[in-house]
């Protein structure tokens, strides 16, 4: 049990750590959580004034009721461990179970729509996918969808650098999944053959891109 309003679940990976700076930087008290203290000990010195905000380091086992008494108290589930569909639904059960919102960072768009399907009607909120590489597509979304006479809109993201071993094994999951688009407001499925050359803004080259690649805005 906490006294924190935030649980941090995943917190010694990337984006963990950048979410516990945010939350010193609001000076929000936080739990930071995962299965071995030693590496979130690790990752919170890389998080610049940590210690100017009141938080704590579990080591907790990934079960339904390991997770359920600590997040009971807290008040909100920040869930960074994937591959989501693999490791979220126990997270949900013991976010439900302790009485906390859910949020997680997810592009799994089978987790989503899993999570839609099978958890919503009983969460106050239950928010995947709230990340910050979905952030600019989303906003760009929601204003197609406030301008009259737009009846159509194809998201295309790109992103530099490596994946982290987490996202690695996300990837992994991605590749035996099935993926959607809208049509008319229905689910029709990609083909696993298709593929995009796109141009990038400010480039002399094209990019290809993959309709499975790992975005959940259908959902």
């Amino acid at each position: 049990m906490t006294t924190k309003p935030v649980v941090v679940y995943g917190a010694s990976g990337y984006t963990g750590r950048l979410v516990c700076e945010y939350l010193r930087e609001y000076n929000i008290p936080f739990v930071a959580a995962g299965r071995d203290a030693k590496r979130i000990e690790e990752a919170l010195t890389q998080v610049p004034g940590v210690d100017t905000v009141d938080h704590d380091i579990v080591e907790v086992e990934h079960t339904a009721s390991a997770l359920t008494e600590l997040f009971t108290g807290a008040q909100v589930v920040c869930n960074m461990v994937g591959p989501f569909i693999k490791y979220g639904p126990t997270v949900v059960e013991a976010s439900l179970a302790a009485g906390c919102h859910y949020t997680d960072t997810t592009g799994e768009q089978n987790w989503v729509m899993h999570a839609q399907a099978n958890c919503a009607a009983q969460y106050q909120l239950l928010s995947p996918g709230i990340a910050h590489m979905y952030t600019t597509s989303e906003i760009a979304a929601n204003i197609c969808l406030e301008t009259p006479g737009l009846d159509s809109l194809d998201i295309v993201s790109m992103f530099n650098g490596f994946p982290t071993f987490a996202s690695t094994q996300t990837i992994f999951h991605t590749l035996n999944a099935d993926w959607y688009q809208l049509q008319q407001n229905q689910y029709v499925e990609w083909d696993r053959n298709a593929r995009f050359e796109v141009s990038l803004p400010g480039q002399h080259h094209t990019a290809i891109a993959l309709p499975w690649g790992g975005m959940s805005h259908p959902v």
